[in-house]
């Protein structure tokens, strides 16, 4: 188990800046790893270990809704949770399908005249799912008495804001969104959902956490088969958001999941749905307006502005991990013109700026999309940081990040390689800000 858990931490925590309520950071932490996970083990086998409360974070999703509640574990905590994960998962069988996946199929569907649609969504869904239903099904497929104790205690967790007193109180309903093992244990309550329409083969279903689409060619099967989903999420203790409820025709247009449907001249058109694309146009321009604001102080770093500029416009691969806008939205069209219209925008904010694209080697979002369809994996256009060398991260480090000659020159190769990874986890955590809220 040690050595699991020094595994997960260097893979999954040690770059991480977020802390949680007791504020020690990674860094900290990793200065007696050792000790710690020789105490986490023995802890974990005697059913001694207990969670500190998660830390409460509010996200602002827009000024009409209501913050959602994330919940920050401690360095301590998320490296049990990770390592509890990877236990639970084989056990657990959830199978979540990647978005391209997921679009890919649906385009597959409406080609075979499948135009009949239902869009439901399930309200509060992480936040009200019953815990005696999901505790229940959890024990009769986890039967490692340690992996269930610690499992509920995770789940039982409070959250509680920096400033508030030491707590009795118990999460009683709902699961925690923002620790490791949140998605997993949704995606299996959810199979309670996702078992209505595993028998109806004339019928396409989805779901992508608690947003459900469903797809039929003729209203009237959509309407059986929603009273069936609809009893069924009732009968979970959830409740249907009715304000989103959505019943119509593709030639009406369907959005799901950041993407937009239309049926034009009896072909489906697969684009980016408007809020999305418009929320890109947001990010170049505040890429522009920094650099135009730092230049005004005579502190504009040129190499730093083309590093955010191309990395907001292609992403990048760490740790075989896909980060990115078009990542996300690879399935649209090839010859979208949505993508040339942020091109051209981008060419005019650069020429607001005196600059110019050739001159600078800014890369386009067309070529962009060509690289991920065709050329993955042999791509030199889209950065892979897991190839790196020595030399490109200290080029990196001194170029871009703004750290001096001086102190590169006093740091080892190890040094390099973790400053280098610190630095590159946060630009990957800005990219994916940018698709926090595309469903």
């Amino acid at each position: 188990m040690q050595n699991k858990l020094k595994e997960i931490f260097t893979n999954k925590i040690r770059f991480k800046s977020a802390t949680g309520i007791d504020r020690i950071r990674p860094e900290k932490f990793e200065e007696d790893l050792d000790k710690e996970v020789c105490e986490i083990e023995e802890k974990i086998k005697r059913k001694s270990y207990n969670f500190r409360p998660y830390k409460e974070l509010l996200i602002l999703k827009s000024r009409s809704k209501l913050p959602r509640l994330v919940s920050i574990p401690t360095v301590r905590d998320k490296l049990v949770l990770n390592y509890l994960l990877g236990e639970i998962a084989p056990k657990l069988e959830v199978h979540s399908e990647f978005i391209y996946s997921i679009i890919s199929k649906l385009k597959k569907e409406l080609d075979e005249g499948k135009f009949y649609f239902a869009k439901l969504d399930i309200t509060g869904f992480y936040d009200n799912i019953n815990h005696e239903l999901l505790i229940g099904d959890l024990i009769s497929i986890i039967d490692d008495d340690y992996l269930s104790d610690i499992l509920i205690k995770a789940l039982k967790n409070p959250t509680a804001t920096m400033n508030s007193k030491p707590t009795e109180k118990i999460n009683s309903k709902g699961v925690p969104q923002g620790i490791p093992i949140s998605n997993i244990l949704a995606g299996f309550f959810a199979k309670r959902i996702d078992k209505v329409c595993q028998e109806e083969s004339d019928v396409y279903y989805t779901r992508y956490v608690d947003d459900i689409l469903v797809l039929a060619d003729s209203p009237r099967k959509i309407e059986i088969l929603l009273k069936k989903l609809k009893d069924k999420i009732r009968s979970c203790g959830l409740e249907v958001n009715d304000e989103k409820e959505q019943i119509g025709h593709i030639n009406e247009g369907l959005e799901f999941l950041g993407y937009s449907f239309n049926r034009i001249n009896n072909e489906i058109k697969i684009g980016i749905r408007d809020a999305s694309y418009r929320k890109h146009y947001h990010k170049i321009l505040k890429v522009c307006t920094a650099y135009k604001e730092l230049r005004k102080k005579g502190k504009g770093n040129i190499e730093r502005f083309k590093w955010d500029l191309n990395l907001t416009i292609t992403g990048a691969i760490l740790n075989k991990d896909r980060y990115g806008w078009l990542f996300f939205f690879s399935q649209i069209d090839d010859n979208s013109e949505q993508l040339y219209s942020l091109d051209l925008f981008i060419d005019t904010q650069l020429k607001k700026l005196g600059l110019r694209r050739d001159e600078l080697k800014i890369k386009r979002f067309s070529r962009t999309l060509h690289e991920i369809r065709k050329n993955l994996k042999d791509t030199r256009y889209i950065p892979n940081f897991d190839t790196y060398t020595h030399e490109m991260k200290k080029n990196f480090l001194l170029n871009i990040a703004g750290v001096s000659k001086d102190e590169i020159d006093l740091l080892t190769e190890a040094q390099i390689d973790y400053k280098f990874h610190k630095k590159i986890y946060r630009d990957m955590s800005s990219l994916e800000e940018d698709l926090g809220s595309v469903s």
